[in-house]
């Protein structure tokens, strides 16, 4: 048995996202004086920007880990790889990488537990892949705008 079998029979991958996930928001300000900060981004510059790379990169290592070990969820590994980029990629120095990455993580997230949920009807799920395709077509062109506005200035 691999090591790798061994850590998963031990414990699910999916359990421990669940649980990094839900601590990354309680965690990164608990470890920074308390301080609220506008976003989980705006972490990488706070006094604790070693635990926020931690938590991001051992999250993106996990999905990325879940997706080389289910065939069925082989997707996972390309949302990981965006989660790591968000993390090398800080947002004051590399917005538009940064923003991308992010954005690539958050609707492929998004249309991936619409895509496979079994609770939500056809019909809804078809509702939210529209709302999802026009949210990637309004980030795109809201993104080609203000580059078209930089060029120009």
């Amino acid at each position: 048995m691999t090591l790798v079998k061994l850590f998963r029979k031990l414990l699910k991958t999916e359990l421990l996202l669940a649980i990094i996930f839900f601590m990354i928001p309680i965690v990164l300000p608990l470890t920074s004086s308390g301080d609220l900060l506008d976003s989980i981004s705006a972490y990488a510059y706070a006094d604790n920007f070693g635990i926020y790379n931690l938590l991001l990169v051992l999250t993106s290592y996990f999905i990325i880990i879940d997706g080389a070990i289910d065939a069925s969820r082989r997707y996972n590994v390309v949302l990981g790889l965006c989660l790591l980029l968000v993390a090398l990629f800080p947002v004051l120095e590399w917005r538009w990488t940064h923003d991308l990455f992010a954005v690539l993580f958050f609707i492929g997230n998004t249309y991936i537990v619409t895509y496979y949920t079994k609770i939500l009807p056809r019909l809804t799920k078809n509702i939210f892949k529209a709302i999802i395709g026009i949210g990637v077509v309004l980030f795109i062109l809201g993104y080609l705008y203000i580059c078209n506005l930089i060029n120009n200035n």
